[in-house]
């Protein structure tokens, strides 16, 4: 009996070993893909928001879109939400800045946005929108990505 009790203790130790090796790899793998999003949005889609569309939608909040926070996209302006992320290509802003018939095309003062640009803007929807806190490291290169735009 005792050897009996040794082995499914045994083999529960085993077992709980395996689950905490196996979950300790799945949260570095949740972790890691955090970073990329939070990545691509820094690297990305913030200095696009920034130098491409906050000029008529932040403080002005031209047709009552704001783009300078996650809460005002899903929240959206008169025509709706600009985002949705059950789906993302049916986003109002994907539709607009793809000048589909029936949105609004935008921007509407500069020229369209590139075909990758475009691609940035799905791939962080469909990625759930994530809109961290500006990082030390993200500013000077959207400040780098204002001034750019504007010098052109």
């Amino acid at each position: 009996m005792a050897a009996e009790q040794r082995s499914r203790r045994a083999r529960c130790a085993t077992v709980l070993a395996f689950v905490l090796i196996a979950s300790s790899r799945v949260g570095a793998q949740d972790q890691a893909e955090s970073d990329r999003k939070e990545s691509h949005f820094e690297a990305k889609v913030r200095p696009l928001l920034v130098s491409r569309c906050e000029e008529c939608h932040a403080e002005t909040a031209e047709g009552g879109l704001r783009v300078d926070s996650r809460e005002a996209l899903l929240q959206g302006g008169n025509k709706g939400p600009a985002i949705d992320l059950a789906m993302p290509a049916r986003s109002l802003l994907i539709r607009s800045v793809r000048h589909e018939e029936g949105a609004p095309k935008m921007p509407r003062k500069r020229t369209k946005l590139a075909d990758a640009e475009i691609a940035d803007l799905l791939t962080w929807i469909e990625d759930g929108a994530p809109w961290p806190k500006a990082t030390a490291a993200a500013v000077p290169a959207i400040e780098r990505r204002i001034a750019e735009s504007r010098d052109s």
